[in-house]
């Protein structure tokens, strides 16, 4: 009799637990439902085309990035595709998994692709520096540092190909506007510029996409970007 009364507790949690998954999974479709529909919105209010299926190729094309090369299963959807004057512009989601089984982890961005033969970038990275950094910079990790700013080598880790070279891109202006906007994570090379934020929130879109802009301008002429913004709602701060 208790063997018997075993298996139905066994049964009943399993019914519960088969439940319980059901329920939080029809919940996170229902969200990203929501999300998608609410990123059409708001890509309409811009002006950009959107496109909500996965992009293997757009992966593909940005793997020469840190920011892609992480991890597995990296996967870029709900791409908002449009311009800013004459600069090609990609607002997408981002997940790229680190793990596997209980240690399994998806880390969620919302990115931000500029393209533009008007921005000759060396080969960079830059993200805020962790504590993990500090321990990895002991045992030779790169970090290059900009004496003029120890504030700014603090806040972050800088990294690229040439070292000299990607100095020169940080004069003292952009080194003053990143060290006042911590928490900054972009990668440059050649016609290309990433600016990489969390899970950006479909009403925020706007203003994350205004940050990406502000960035883009550090390195590239004001005149060419500036002139369409009033035609994607966007004022410049």
């Amino acid at each position: 009799m208790d063997n018997e009364w075993t298996w139905v507790l066994y049964l009943v949690f399993a019914v519960v637990l088969i439940g319980v998954f059901y329920i939080v999974d029809r919940a996170a479709k229902q969200r990203e439902k929501q999300r998608r529909e609410d990123l059409s919105a708001e890509a309409s209010r811009l002006g950009f085309e959107f496109r909500p299926e996965f992009q293997p190729q757009l992966v593909d094309r940005l793997v020469h990035f840190g920011l892609f090369s992480r991890g597995h299963s990296r996967r870029a959807w709900n791409v908002m595709d449009g311009r800013a004057g004459d600069v090609k512009v990609l607002l997408f989601d981002y997940v790229y998994v680190t793990g596997s089984g209980k240690y399994r982890q998806a880390w969620m961005h919302t990115m931000i692709l500029f393209e533009s033969g008007r921005l000759q970038l060396p080969a960079f990275s830059l993200r805020p520096s962790s504590f993990r950094d500090k321990i990895a910079n002991a045992f030779g990790q790169q970090d290059i540092e900009v004496e003029a700013s120890p504030e700014f080598s603090a806040a972050y880790v800088l990294q690229g190909e040439d070292e000299d070279l990607v100095r020169g891109f940080f004069p003292e202006s952009v080194v003053a506007y990143c060290t006042r906007h911590p928490g900054l994570w972009v990668e440059g090379k050649g016609e290309q510029l990433v600016y990489c934020g969390g899970r950006i929130v479909p009403a925020e879109m706007a203003g994350f996409f205004q940050e990406g802009l502000d960035v883009l301008d550090l390195w590239i002429e004001k005149e060419g970007v500036a002139e369409n913004l009033d035609l994607i709602g966007l004022d410049r701060v």
